[in-house]
């Protein structure tokens, strides 16, 4: 027989201060999410109180009967916040529940938790041990444990940073990334941090439309970027060269990120300094695709380029973005179909230490970023038009997205100019990777100030489903630029 357990058996309730919204579903690799997500479970021999949350002091999953107190089962979940019933069964070597215990709990946060105790002495039956939770009778999760009269050794448990701690690292890291083109035309500002000295890790973005980077410290020292020395559009990073003074954090370790995981960046606008965002891990992309981590905000979307890091301070990677290849960034831009906002891991950018820096105009040149737009304010009305049997604009009526079996589709735009506009047009089709796709031939043109004049040029239908962006462009320079989709 066993010793009963609910004399000494201790349950108690666990508060974590994480207030938001209710993380979104794991994006593409799980179709629905569970009735509750389990973040995290854990047991040690010991744990207290810090900051309002009750956390291990050391981990591990065997204990000494003689010589440990008791075994602490620590258990953190995703659900919503509310009343919640918490319903924990203790089961032996030979699977008899030997005890159970129950907690009414109201969860002031989405992301919630309890622990329970279980006494350990000389008598009871060594070997496999387990303790199962139900939140509001639904399973909540599974803890295996192992009961020996071995000599045990703990782990240390990780500190969990306060959020106070969490700025203090991310501010030490982070910088602002302050863009404007050859015109002067200031472009958002957006963020990178420098995790070795003479690079800065930012978001792809952040380099199109831009001619000029000036980078900004957290004691407001300002220095100039104007050359790249890594970037993958497709992965959506870029590092520049550049010194800056900052701290870099350590990094967390490939497969430490799994779904749950708490969060941090900082969010920055031209109007206050950074303030601390927090996160949750809450998706993953599919296999073969980028970036490989989506993650929810309790406020904001997050500053492309900005670093993330989990709950101990260690960068998992940094905030990538949701505008198209070639629109203009936009901090709190809203939309895109992503239930969130894509982190690009930390372990997917790499700088081979010889690599010469390229100037940002070489980049441009070579048609590796994109040129900024300067002559919109010559264009009153433009678009995506449907095509007739003979290929032409069929009317100057806007479409967003075309199906693959149309013949092709027409880019039109309407000119009142505010100045003469002399010179070779053309349009010109790229795909996400910016690569060309398609282009008309030139047309010489010459329009007169306040002159109204409409363009049209008809494209074939492109080979792939996707979203596609066209330029057009009066002797090189880009006067519209527009976006549609296509649809299989």
């Amino acid at each position: 027989m066993h010793q009963p357990l609910s004399r000494g058996l201790a349950a108690t309730a666990l508060w974590l201060s994480l207030a938001g919204t209710n993380p979104a579903a794991v994006w593409m690799e799980q179709a629905a999410p569970p009735a509750v997500h389990v973040v995290t479970i854990s047991s040690g021999p010991s744990g207290s109180e810090v900051n309002g949350n009750f956390v291990l002091t050391s981990e591990r999953s065997i204990f000494n009967r003689t010589t440990d107190r008791e075994v602490l089962a620590l258990f953190q979940w995703d659900d919503v916040a509310g009343p919640h019933r918490l319903v924990a069964q203790w089961r032996s070597p030979d699977s008899a529940v030997t005890s159970n215990s129950a907690i009414d709990y109201v969860a002031r946060a989405p992301r919630f938790g309890a622990y329970w105790s279980l006494p350990l002495s000389p008598s009871m039956a060594l070997g496999s041990w387990s303790i199962e939770a139900t939140v509001d009778g639904v399973p909540a999760g599974r803890l295996t444990f192992e009961v020996t009269d071995a000599v045990t050794a703990s782990s240390p448990a990780r500190k969990v940073l306060t959020a106070a701690e969490l700025y203090e690292r991310l501010n030490r890291s982070f910088v602002v990334l302050r863009r404007s083109s050859k015109a002067r035309q200031e472009l958002s500002a957006v963020a990178g941090f420098s995790p070795a000295h003479g690079v800065i890790y930012t978001t792809m973005s952040a380099l199109d439309n831009a001619d000029e980077i000036r980078v900004v410290s957290r004691t407001g020292a300002v220095t100039s970027s104007s050359a790249a020395v890594a970037w993958n559009r497709r992965q959506q990073w870029a590092v520049l060269s550049g010194a800056t003074d900052t701290e870099s954090p350590p990094s967390a370790a490939a497969a430490a990120t799994p779904v749950g995981s708490r969060c941090a960046s900082l969010e920055v606008s031209d109007a206050r300094p950074p303030v601390l965002s927090e996160c949750t891990i809450t998706g993953q992309n599919a296999p073969g695709a980028a970036p490989a981590l989506i993650a929810t905000f309790f406020e904001g979307r997050g500053t492309p380029g900005a670093p993330v890091l989990n709950e101990f301070g260690d960068v998992i990677g940094l905030v990538g973005d949701r505008s198209r290849t070639g629109e203009i960034l936009s901090v709190y831009r809203l939309g895109g179909t992503l239930p969130g906002t894509p982190i690009v891991p930390i372990g997917l950018i790499t700088v081979d230490a010889s690599a010469a820096p390229v100037p940002l105009s070489d980049l441009r040149a070579r048609g590796i970023t994109v040129p900024v737009v300067v002559g919109d304010e010559h264009v009153t009305t433009a678009g995506f038009g449907r095509v007739t049997a003979k290929a032409k604009l069929e009317r100057p009526e806007h479409h967003d997205e075309f199906p693959l079996r149309e013949k092709g589709f027409a880019v039109f735009v309407t000119w009142v100019p505010k100045e003469r506009l002399r010179g070779q047009l053309l349009v010109r089709l790229f795909d996400a990777d910016n690569a060309v796709v398609a282009e008309s031939k030139p047309e010489k043109i010459d329009f007169r100030k306040d002159q109204t004049a409409t363009s049209s040029w008809s494209l074939p239908m492109v080979a792939r489903a996707g979203t596609y962006r066209a330029d057009v462009c009066l002797d090189g320079t880009a006067m519209w630029r527009g976006f549609v989709r296509v649809t299989p």
